[in-house]
């Protein structure tokens, strides 16, 4: 996968679909529900200057994730899972667009062992989970630029008869 950050883990066999944006994201342990959990990593000499300009220490231990954009497959599959539960779409949209945590390709199952999406999205914690979420919302909206010009240029209303 061309252009990944160096710090991402990719499992083999990872195929996005071809044309697609695809995001890594990895969120240091400490900010989990279990920050003795991750994949450790380092970090660039920006990065570590960065983490020391904010008075914080730096992370050596991360959770990680990749994700792209839903289908309409996607989409079906969530809801399904939400089982017409409208508190759970938003949550079910999202974890369907993650394809690997943490260097493994997510299994989908609901069986505890490696891979696992739902235990990794428990683990991550809600902190971590609402970044993920409100990623999910940006990558499937139009930015406000892109709103604004649809409503100014590519709709019309009239009154009819």
């Amino acid at each position: 996968m061309g252009g990944a950050p160096p710090w991402a883990l990719i499992p083999p066999g990872l195929r996005a679909p071809r044309g697609r944006a695809v995001y890594f994201a990895r969120f240091p342990s400490a900010w989990t529900d279990t920050p003795r959990e991750g994949v450790p990593g380092e970090l660039s000499p920006e990065e570590a200057a960065a983490w020391q300009a904010a008075g914080m220490p730096a992370p050596t231990l991360f959770r990680q994730c990749v994700f792209w954009p839903l289908s309409l497959g996607d989409q079906a599959l969530a809801l399904g899972r939400a089982n017409g539960d409208p508190n759970r779409f938003n949550a079910e949209l999202c974890k369907q667009m993650i394809r690997a945590v943490d260097g493994v390709m997510v299994d989908r199952t609901g069986e505890v062992g490696e891979g696992s999406l739902d235990l990794w999205w428990t683990r991550v914690g809600e902190r971590c989970r609402s970044e993920l979420t409100r990623m999910c919302t940006r990558i499937h909206s139009l930015t406000t630029q892109e709103r604004s010009l649809f409503f100014a240029h590519c709709v019309a209303a009239r009154t009819a008869g």
